[in-house]
């Protein structure tokens, strides 16, 4: 197990920019040599995965940099979901992973023992075959003796590589060896991080099993390791296995060599960031009091008061609009007015929730924008409700602007900079959902000249 230090209990804590503090503080361990076993803990939904997923985009781009001649080191990220895995046994799914890995990274290296092999096949063979020819001559009896040796040394150097190359490991301890040879081999040039995601999705007696086992592959001098797990959830299964009176500190401490902690309370801050730096909705004036940004505001305060939303749920909707917002580049702002990056948002914080919340939404949006009603009186509100309370709220100035904006969506085609069309599924249902009720009197049966009859109106 790793030794520790009483690192377990001080940790990083991340608060604001949690995917930057992550990357920064992985970086600046590999960079000290700080090797060993970290936890990074967080609660269900706080965005652990989200962020681990940032951290290797991040990492396979600096490897293109490094491919590309950029100064700075190539890393290998060995990369296990616990919970997609379909191993009854998750160890052994892990250790299938990292062989399967390994197998791939190391294919230069094997191609290398392989040359290597060849050489000393050819360098045998010439051997043996000068030794028959001096033996003809018994003036070079000495010499065809020395050369017998040299064939003997290298016939055992190839059945040596022949047997490292080749050779499965059968019991537990040879996985784990032939593992750690492995990682050796590509921590001479590069970084390697493993790391083991949804760990605290698994049965209590699978997390400690895994957790108890984990030390004989990452008990290394030259990798880092990264646990993503849930505090409560893993000290729930340590005092179920070892009774209540167990010191959960004292053996995260032995496990590990420290943690990293995600800590991101004020989900405020993330709705603020959408809308400032994605949705820019400007501050009204006398000239154009439309209330979207009053209205927006109070939506994400009311968003992040009631955790409507998860943090991964709300991250999930943030990168939906960042992708429409990276497609349309310079145009998108030209191209969507306010009330479409509204409708956009509250499209996108439905869709986070998931498809069924997103058809019910799409179904009754435009009887939402077409009929005023009461504001719910639940305590507890869903995403569709508190929409629908802010809409009415300023239904007066937004109510016909959001309309039409909704079927000025479902007529539009998202293309890039290069004007190639892009299949986005946010887009996709909104463009085929079935609308009964809509608050425009249109009998065409042509799909443009709805779409003109709704916008002159």
């Amino acid at each position: 197990m790793a030794k520790g230090k009483g690192e377990f209990m001080k940790g990083i804590i991340l608060k604001e920019n949690p995917a930057d503090m992550f990357y920064d503080e992985i970086n600046q361990k590999i960079d000290n040599k700080k090797y060993g076993s970290f936890v990074f803990a967080g609660d269900h939904g706080s965005g652990k995965s989200t962020i681990i997923n940032d951290f290797i985009k991040r990492i396979e781009n600096n490897n293109n940099e490094v491919i590309n001649g950029k100064d700075g080191k190539y890393s290998y990220v060995f990369f296990y979901n616990a919970w997609e895995n379909t191993n009854p046994n998750q160890m052994q799914g892990l250790i299938l992973t990292i062989l399967k890995c390994l197998d791939k990274e190391l294919f230069k290296l094997n191609k290398e023992k392989k040359r290597k092999e060849k050489f000393y096949n050819y360098i045998n063979d010439a051997i043996e075959i000068l030794t028959v020819l001096l033996s003809l001559d018994p003036k070079f009896m000495v010499l065809c003796a020395g050369l017998k040796c040299l064939s003997i040394v290298l016939k055992r150097k190839i059945r040596k590589n022949i047997k490292s190359e080749n050779g499965t490991p059968k019991t537990n301890a040879e996985v784990y060896e032939s593992i750690k040879r492995g990682f050796s081999l590509l921590t001479k040039n590069a970084n390697v991080i493993l790391i083991v995601d949804e760990l605290d999705r698994c049965l209590p007696n699978v997390q400690l099993e895994f957790l108890e086992s984990l030390h004989h592959i990452s008990d290394s001098s030259s990798i880092l390791t990264i646990l993503s797990l849930v505090p409560k959830a893993i000290a729930h299964s340590i005092k179920s296995h070892y009774g209540d009176s167990f010191s959960v500190d004292d053996y995260m401490s032995k496990v590990f060599n420290g943690v990293i902690e995600l800590e991101y309370s004020n989900e405020d801050d993330v709705c603020r960031n959408i809308c400032d730096k994605y949705l820019r909705i400007k501050p009204d004036s006398p000239d154009s009091p439309s209330n979207f940004h009053d209205m927006i505001t109070i939506f994400c305060e009311e968003l992040s008061k009631q955790q409507t939303l998860t943090f991964r749920e709300l991250i999930k909707a943030k990168e939906i609009i960042e992708q429409l917002v990276s497609i349309g580049g310079n145009n998108f702002y030209n191209q969507f007015i306010e009330a479409d990056r509204i409708s956009l948002f509250f499209f996108a914080c439905a869709y986070a929730k998931g498809p069924a919340v997103y058809r019910s939404l799409l179904k009754d949006w435009s009887s939402i924008l077409s009929e005023k009603k009461e504001k719910t009186v639940s305590k507890t509100k869903g995403v569709i409700e508190l929409i629908m309370d802010v809409i009415y709220d300023y239904w007066d100035r937004i109510a016909k602007e959001l309309l039409v904006s909704y079927h000025k969506l479902r007529f539009m085609e998202i293309k890039d900079s290069d004007d190639k069309k892009m299949n986005i599924d946010m887009i996709y249902q909104i463009k085929h959902v079935s609308f009964e009720n809509l608050d425009v009197n249109i009998q065409s049966n042509n799909e443009k000249d709805k779409e003109n009859e709704i916008l002159k109106a």
